[in-house]
């Protein structure tokens, strides 16, 4: 009888749908991989309307040595992912995070293994993105994107084909000059990184952004390629359901401030960061006050307690908003 081969990656999936058949096409795109097999699969349900059981328990229980489902009340996908990295063993080597509504091309974990033993600590990839054609980095460079991937950031690995050393600064990347890495992508070393965590109490936008920020100050060395690795999907995405216009938008702009907040805090700056930082905040407090106004108008005063909300995140809020209100009628009036 031939051995399974020993578990060196473990896949983690934070799950939260209310359509079916979603967790399903993800579990798949696992399980189809080529070129690497020693990895399982752990689906934390996050208090789903549609159970992870009702989902893939067929395919858990064809699988019991590679697909395990962990349930917990709904905590949001931070969370979710905490509790998979909390159950992990003391050997784990790699991680490799999806989320439930997208889909694996075959090659990304061969691809991505194939990289991080290269001497590498983080691996991600291109991906397509919603119902485009186009993948993200076509896109970006084709429309001169302003945070498109540049020449200088890339050294190419010999051996390797379309993958490439990131030469550059990831974490200013990730937090003040365009963010290149998509959590459904990111391959790490756990081993290196065992005690870093996603940021639970921001629930609308960030979380992820602190972990890739988090192994970035580490200085984790990171590889990547040029190939898509994945394909988002439909499905409920917290941050895309938090986008302008939609009614979680001023809960996202109150993460985003506590974001940057959190980041002049707990990280030693650049001096062209904390400016940077600056213009984000003055940013977030006029987009807070022109969509706050804006729904107000549309007697959305289920939104008023964002208002407070933000106030206490940023006590000179309320000083400065008729100010923010004259600015955004000067940029409209300008415009």
């Amino acid at each position: 009888m031939e051995m399974a081969p020993p578990i060196l990656l473990s896949v983690i999936i934070p799950y939260f749908q209310r359509e079916p058949r979603i967790l399903r096409r993800s579990i798949n795109s696992a399980l189809s991989q080529k070129g690497f097999a020693a990895f399982d699969i752990i689906v934390v349900d996050d208090g789903s309307p549609i159970s992870a059981t009702h989902e893939i328990g067929d395919l858990a229980s064809a699988n019991p040595t590679k697909i395990k489902i962990i349930k917990q009340e709904n905590r949001r996908a931070g969370a979710a992912r905490n509790t998979a990295l909390n159950s992990l063993p003391a050997d784990r080597r790699y991680v490799a995070l999806l989320d439930s509504d997208d889909e694996w091309e075959p090659h990304h974990l061969a691809t991505a293994v194939a990289v991080l033993t290269h001497g590498y600590d983080c691996y991600f990839s291109n991906l397509y993105n919603l119902d485009e054609a186009l993948s993200k980095f076509e896109k970006e460079e084709t429309t001169n994107f302003p945070d498109r991937l540049r020449p200088d950031e890339m050294k190419a690995l010999t051996g390797l084909p379309n993958c490439y050393e990131f030469c550059g600064d990831m974490f200013d990347r990730v937090l003040f000059s365009g963010n290149l890495i998509m959590p459904t992508t990111l391959v790490y070393d756990f081993q290196k990184f065992r005690d870093v965590r996603f940021h639970e109490e921001f629930r609308h936008w960030g979380e992820e952004i602190l972990f890739f920020a988090g192994l970035a100050a580490r200085k984790a060395k990171f590889g990547f390629s040029t190939l898509p690795g994945a394909r988002r999907g439909h499905g409920i995405n917290v941050y895309d359901k938090s986008g302008w216009g939609t009614p979680g938008f001023l809960a996202r702009l109150r993460d985003e401030l506590r974001i940057y907040r959190y980041a002049t805090r707990e990280w030693d700056l650049t001096d062209r960061q904390r400016a940077a930082s600056q213009e984000k905040f003055w940013r977030i407090r006029r987009d807070f006050a022109a969509t706050f106004v804006a729904r107000i108008a549309r007697l959305e005063f289920s939104q008023l307690h964002q208002f407070a909300r933000f106030s206490r995140e940023d006590p000179i809020f309320p000083m400065l908003f008729p100010f923010l209100l004259l600015q955004v009628a000067w940029k409209k009036l300008a415009d």
